[in-house]
C-alpha cells in the first residue's frame, strides 16, 4: 500500500482528505479492494475509509459504513446480556466457529439477516 494511503489515516482511524494529490487513484483502487473482497470487518471499514479520503462520494460510503455498524454490532453480545452466561458464552464460540468456516463478512451477514428474520416473525400479529 502507498505510503501515501497510510498517511491518511489520523490517530482516530479516520481517513482525511487526498482526493487532489496524484496517488489518489492508486488509493481509489486500494480502498475498492479492501472494501469490496476483505473477508474482516476491519479490513472492509478501512477500505472505506480510505475510499472517503480518497474521494468517494459521501452518499456511497455513509450507507456502507451504516452496515459495517450493523455488522459490528453482530459481534457484539446485546445491551443487558450476562457475557458469561451460557448462552452467551454458546452463541459466541458458534460465531467463531462461523468465522473460522466462512470468513468474518460472511459470519457476520449471517448474523444480522438471522436478527432481521427473528425481528420480523416477532413483529408479525
Amino acid at each position: 500500500m502507498p505510503r501515501l494511503c497510510l498517511s491518511t489515516i489520523d490517530s482516530t482511524g479516520q481517513a482525511v482528505g487526498l482526493e487532489a494529490s496524484p496517488q489518489a487513484a492508486e488509493c481509489r483502487a486500494i480502498a475498492e479492494l479492501f472494501s469490496d473482497r476483505s473477508d474482516s470487518l476491519d479490513g472492509h471499514v478501512l477500505g472505506l475509509r480510505l475510499g472517503r479520503a480518497a474521494g468517494w462520494p459521501e452518499a456511497e460510503v455513509e450507507p456502507r459504513l451504516e452496515q459495517a455498524k450493523l455488522l459490528q454490532d453482530a459481534r457484539s453480545i446485546p445491551p443487558g446480556a450476562q457475557p458469561y452466561a451460557c448462552a452467551a458464552v454458546d452463541q459466541s464460540l458458534a460465531l467463531v466457529r462461523d468465522i473460522s468456516n466462512r470468513g468474518e463478512m460472511l459470519a457476520l451477514r449471517a448474523v444480522v439477516a438471522e436478527k432481521a428474520v427473528q425481528a420480523l416473525r416477532t413483529s408479525k400479529p
